[in-house]
């Protein structure tokens, strides 16, 4: 091609089990990539996370190559909203207005921990009554046979009252009502590359429990501006929402703390800046 070649690494590794996960045998997934990355037959690799940098330097890629880039949010749409406004958007997808929601934004797919979810707030359940789990993507499930055990475990541990999914599919350009209708945000997930439903939960001003994972780690800073637990562990998970509920302090801190990282951080106007920078240097 007469032009510049830049492309993102953008696909989560999760080594032993995948790569890019193009795939199905792991060995090939890797040795796909490390020949991609090491062919050079591109101008530069943009990372859009850390964990994305390493794991592409890793697997070979030439460091003179490689660029560091976060991935952001617009941090005027996902700003914090108004009381009023907040019980406005309970009223949109039929969330009571006295009750704790808790919101889990994924995808539904195994490594997003949405069981472990239902779990926890079936601990929490116990002492709480007002906790309610919302589940955004529950509409169309990503992955139908997962979708199909999480229904089941609810339906015979008599859950279905404290689980809350939508009457119809959520455009992501509704995602701010979403996040405004919630008390707190989860992302029990078993690995992220980065995690952007947490950059947009604490760009809303809405306190996160997260797991201690690759990515994830790079926003979060556990008792700062969230709070991170092991992950596939249900009773951390319940402990974590139970003392952001209970600790205002606490609350109020993460709360502030987390809408600066976003702005100081992953502001996706400072971000598409250092992209155009990026292209213009290459251009000479």
């Amino acid at each position: 091609l007469k032009a510049k070649v830049v492309f993102s690494f953008h696909n989560t590794p999760n080594p032993p089990y995948r790569i890019c996960g193009y795939f199905e045998n792991f060995n090939l997934d890797k040795y796909f990539c490390q020949r991609i990355l090491k062919e050079n037959s591109f101008d530069l690799l943009i990372a859009g996370s850390k964990y994305y940098f390493d794991s592409a330097l890793e697997l070979g890629l030439s460091r003179d190559k490689a660029e560091l880039i976060y991935l952001g949010i617009d941090c005027e749409f996902f700003k914090p909203m108004t009381r009023r406004k907040r019980l406005g958007a309970r009223k949109i997808y039929d969330l009571p207005e006295e009750a704790l929601i808790i919101t889990l934004p994924s995808r539904i797919i195994r490594r997003k921990g949405i069981l472990e979810a239902v779990k926890a707030t079936e601990i929490i359940r116990k002492k709480h009554s007002k906790v309610l789990l919302f589940l955004p993507a529950f509409f169309n499930p990503f992955d139908r046979n997962y979708a199909t055990e999480i229904k089941d475990y609810i339906s015979k541990k008599n859950l279905s009252e404290q689980i809350i999914f939508p009457k119809k599919q959520i455009d992501h350009k509704n995602m701010n009502n979403v996040y405004a209708a919630s008390n707190l945000v989860l992302a029990p997930s078993y690995y992220e590359g980065l995690g952007l439903t947490v950059l947009e939960a604490m760009g809303m001003g809405i306190p996160v429990v997260a797991c201690r994972v690759h990515g994830i780690r790079e926003s979060i800073r556990s008792g700062y501006n969230g709070i991170l637990v092991k992950q596939k562990d249900e009773v951390q998970l319940a402990r974590a929402i139970e003392k952001i509920f209970l600790d205002k302090d606490l609350r109020d801190k993460i709360i502030k703390n987390g809408r600066k990282t976003v702005m100081s951080k992953f502001n996706i106007k400072q971000n598409i800046s250092r992209t155009e920078n990026v292209y213009h240097r290459l251009l000479g």
